[in-house]
């Protein structure tokens, strides 16, 4: 990563770090930089706006509908662990109209569990 800053800033180029993101967050603030300021303005580029967009679409898609169980989701020792569980936070549990989420295998001390026994 060091690497990466430094040619950035030898090519005087414009960036921003947003740490340690999923695909889809760096997709999400990609689009919201991209249209800020337009007529297709997406949201606000920060991962809590993500985690907002992402809980009101949800509430939407689960209105009017109920849910018996929970939903397991491996996360096979990644990042996406990580960020599954801060999420949940901006999420209805099953006895407020969501669903109630279930994490397991979110280990990302140990890079060598990445992965592991996921099938």
């Amino acid at each position: 990563m060091e690497a990466l800053v430094d040619a950035l800033k030898a090519t005087d180029s414009k960036y921003q770090d947003f740490d340690i993101f999923t695909t889809p967050q760096l997709h999400y603030v990609v689009r919201c930089i991209n249209t800020k300021g337009t007529a297709y303005e997406y949201g606000e580029p920060t991962e809590q706006g993500y985690y907002q967009k992402m809980a009101d679409a949800f509430k939407v898609a689960m209105k009017h509908k109920k849910t018996k169980a929970h939903v397991v989701v491996d996360c096979a020792n990644g990042v996406g662990g990580q960020k599954l569980r801060e999420l949940v936070k901006y999420l209805p549990t099953a006895a407020q109209g969501g669903v109630d989420i279930k994490i397991v295998n979110d280990n990302t001390s140990k890079p060598e569990l990445l992965n592991e026994d996921v099938s």
